[in-house]
């Protein structure tokens, strides 16, 4: 950052403005679709979790001693699961397809 505060980049225009490239920003905009920068610094809760994963140098400091949110745990359930074949996503695929067609002609013939 150039060390400009949000307040200052506010005042100086009016409206709010990227710390960075000076691009406009909205209220409750978070990063900058210009560059990327991060409008103000990072939830104290999450800061301290990075700084506990960066020191320990693994991810299994994220839930050292606490138990996940609902959130975390639920995405770490997702990240872990494998996507399936590109033969059984074609088998479902054609599945679903056979069944739209079948519920398609016993619509139709019931609407004649």
């Amino acid at each position: 950052m150039n060390g400009v505060p949000d307040d200052e980049c506010t005042a100086l225009s009016g409206t709010p403005r990227c710390a960075e490239c000076m691009a406009p920003l909205a209220h409750d905009q978070r990063y900058c679709v210009e560059c990327g920068a991060r409008r103000g610094g990072l939830p104290q809760a999450i800061a301290e979790r990075i700084r506990t994963m960066l020191a320990h140098g693994d991810l299994e400091a994220l839930g050292a001693g606490e138990e996940e949110p609902a959130g975390v745990a639920c995405a770490s359930a997702m990240s872990s699961r494998s996507m399936p074949s590109p033969r059984a996503a074609a088998v479902s695929i054609m599945g679903m397809l056979a069944f739209g067609v079948v519920v398609g002609s016993v619509a139709s013939s019931n609407a004649e």
